[in-house]
């Protein structure tokens, strides 16, 4: 009996909160079509997004590889190219990537004019690799490699203008690789101590002396010696 009465109240309890949402559909019916129609657009617009950015990130990446590093003014040209990609760039790892690139690409090529390093180019680097810091501050293989990165740069504009101060700029940047935790088992850590060990060696000026003139020359073999006391004859006119 009780059994049959639970089974009741079930089946009554059914019928009433069917009857309830039929009474708010019937009164409510517009609003919860549009509510329906809203979150179906939403859905839309974000599957279109995501459906774009995927074919932006992949066209982005499909550009940056058909740049040309092969030569100096190839090189600059494509760092043009790559710092407007930045702009817009698709994600993360695309500005991590194309940063580092921008920066070594930058410093090798500097090396390759006739007459290294090229100035343009190692400010090159150098925009590039403090962009890294400032972008993935908390990123140990940015930090390492920025601030290495930034220590050559030190050295070539010390190459280009021998002014002392590159040299301290440049200790620093090494010293906080050295002390950076996280990179004591990384190999920016043993080569940031190698060039701290010959900073001295890489930051002296290199002066030639000038060739050494012998006082006395010596005269020709063949050279006739001139009294200067004696006359010079001169010549007489035919008379």
């Amino acid at each position: 009996m009780k059994a049959t009465r639970r089974h009741e109240l079930k089946e009554n309890d059914l019928s009433h909160m069917i009857e309830v949402a039929r009474t708010y559909m019937t009164d409510h019916g517009t609003k919860v079509g549009l509510l329906v129609l809203l979150v179906l657009a939403v859905i839309v617009v974000v599957s279109i997004s995501v459906r774009t950015k995927a074919a932006n990130t992949e066209r982005t990446w499909l550009r940056r590889t058909q740049l040309s590093f092969d030569t100096p003014e190839d090189g600059k040209a494509s760092i043009d190219k790559l710092r407007a990609m930045l702009v817009d760039a698709p994600d993360e790892s695309f500005v991590f990537s194309s940063l580092m690139e921008q920066g070594s690409q930058a410093l090798r090529l500097a090396q390759e004019v006739e007459i290294p390093p090229d100035p343009e180019l190692n400010d090159r680097a150098r925009e590039a690799f403090e962009s890294l810091l400032a972008r993935f501050p908390d990123n140990p293989i940015a930090f390492g490699l920025a601030h290495t990165g930034l220590a050559t740069v030190e050295e070539n504009d010390f190459a280009l203008d021998s002014r002392s101060a590159h040299k301290a700029r440049a200790a620093e940047h090494l010293q906080a690789v050295v002390d950076h935790p996280a990179l004591n088992s990384l190999p920016f850590h043993l080569l940031a101590s190698t060039r701290l060990e010959k900073l001295e060696d890489i930051f002296t000026v290199v002066r030639f002396a000038d060739p050494e003139v012998p006082e006395d020359e010596e005269e020709p073999e063949d050279a006739v010696p001139v009294d200067e006391a004696d006359p010079v004859d001169e010549a007489v006119p035919a008379e």
